[in-house]
């Protein structure tokens, strides 16, 4: 049999996957190897939530250790020998008559072609030798002493063989220093991180300014050919062009932002070379116009074998979320609870001593307290306070209702908190469920007279009248009968 050095470092090494196999003599007294001992394959990288299989494609013979390093020959698997020759065949590498398929791969593949050679075997169909779930930075795939197909479900197929032992030596290289028994990944997996002021979620009120940030870790330009961004926003406009860093470093990227200024799209395949390994990151604003504002990132493309890689899979897709929220209030008569009264009205200031206003469900900013907006309560007592993000808010009192008074400077604290509202600093407010209020109001007489108790406050006042007259007559009388 002719003697090859074993597959060339573009075909056994994950890091290449490119190079041109080079040719070898085997020295006198090498030994075969035995395709049966145990061995392993380490794949290596961030490997969390890549499946793994190994398919053996060949075994070793005419092997030669020296100083840990191997001289062999390969010779394809009688099961798949086949499909081996099919995927030579596809990939374009000459097989002559009689060669072993394998062989011709390891002699005549240039970098193109064995990167074919691979994508063809990948789709083969080929009997599993062993399977591995990745999990932090290695994976393990436990088989026999060969050569293999390593396939990743989110990753370029890999072709690697396995340490080879000869009598008591093992070599852990190739004679080139290709190594053997481990691999880098070579993957295809995107990731995206979506953030909003800094957060995964937020909160904001309606009509606020909001900042996103969109982080991509720059996949390696020689597993992914190109890269795609769709950033979609429901609830929102976004207020100016996105920017984009690498690294801290401002970088150029054209967006395609829709004519309803909901979303926009970005090719970032210029931005691969040069970048692996550094992160892009994407900003921009968006005004809130609803009370649930949702962002859906999606990062997609085409692995270097034209594959598509989707958000779904492979690809990378995140999802912020903006909430604001509401609370009422229901104002009633200090005396007769059960009293709904209409005609009084609040306004709102934020923590920071800003008045606010509201116009088309949207907060701003007022100049100052006479131009915050006024709430007024209805027939049913109540007013409500809507789209407002997590925060505290003080609520001004500043006209009471019809025959009720205010006592002094009338304000109760309101705390916002992802859709639960707190109230408390005065006596008068009391909580009724998560986001409503009880605000009493004290009435005046005449306010008395027209829930019932003004009767009894006049009737008191008349007894008491008719008491002083009395105890005045009979005085009179005491001292008319002492004078006598």
């Amino acid at each position: 049999m002719a003697s090859v050095n074993k597959i060339a470092a573009g075909v056994l090494a994950a890091t290449t996957l490119i190079a041109t196999p080079a040719v070898g003599m085997i020295a006198a007294g090498s030994a075969m190897a035995s395709p049966s001992d145990a061995a392993t394959i380490t794949v290596n990288g961030s490997v969390s939530g890549h499946h793994f299989t190994a398919y053996k494609l060949a075994s070793f013979n005419n092997v030669t250790i020296t100083d840990g390093k191997a001289q062999a020959s390969v010779a394809s698997e009688a099961n798949v020998k086949g499909k081996i020759a099919a995927a030579a065949k596809e990939a374009n590498i000459k097989v002559a008559d009689g060669q072993d398929p394998v062989d011709a791969v390891a002699r005549n593949a240039n970098a193109t072609q064995v990167k074919a050679f691979a994508a063809a075997l990948a789709k083969a169909g080929l009997t599993s030798a062993g399977t591995a779930d990745g999990k932090g930075s290695t994976a393990t795939l436990n088989v026999t002493e060969g050569w293999y197909l390593v396939t990743d479900s989110k990753g370029l197929p890999i072709l690697v063989g396995t340490k080879i032992k000869s009598g008591n030596q093992t070599a852990t290289a190739m004679k080139d220093g290709t190594p053997l028994g481990t691999v880098n990944i070579k993957s295809t997996s995107l990731s995206v991180d979506k953030k909003v002021n800094g957060s995964d979620n937020g909160s904001a009120s309606i009509g606020s300014t909001i900042g996103y940030t969109v982080t991509i870790p720059m996949p390696d330009p020689a597993n992914v050919k190109t890269l795609q961004y769709k950033d979609t926003l429901t609830g929102g406009t976004i207020t100016d062009a996105p920017t984009a860093t690498i690294d801290g470093k401002g970088v150029t990227i054209t967006s395609q932002v829709n004519s309803g200024k909901s979303g926009f799209t970005v090719d970032l395949t210029n931005l691969l070379a040069g970048n692996k390994g550094k992160t892009l990151v994407i900003s921009y604003h968006a005004k809130t116009t609803a009370e649930t504002v949702t962002n859906d990132a999606q990062l997609s493309g085409t692995d270097t074998d034209g594959n598509p890689i989707t958000p779904d899979n492979g690809g990378g897709k995140d999802t912020s979320t903006v909430k604001a929220y509401n609370f009422d209030l229901t104002k009633v008569d200090a005396v007769s609870t059960g009293t709904k009264l209409q005609g009084a009205q609040f306004k709102i200031q934020k923590k920071d001593g800003a008045w606010l206003k509201q116009a088309g469900g949207a907060w701003s900013d007022a100049k100052n307290e006479a131009d915050a907006t006024v709430f007024t309560t209805n027939a049913e007592g109540k007013t409500d306070f809507t789209g407002l993000g997590n925060g505290d808010y003080t609520v001004k009192e500043v006209t009471a209702p019809a025959d009720h008074y205010l006592a002094g400077t009338f304000t109760f604290q309101a705390t916002v908190k992802n859709g639960t509202t707190t109230f408390s600093g005065n006596s008068l407010v009391s909580a009724i469920d998560g986001d409503s209020a009880q605000v009493k109001n004290n009435p005046t007489v005449n306010g008395l007279a027209k829930t019932g108790q003004g009767g009894l406050l006049l009737a008191g006042s008349a007894a008491a009248a008719m008491a002083a007259i009395g105890l005045g007559c009979a005085l009179a009388y005491k001292r008319q009968q002492a004078k006598a």
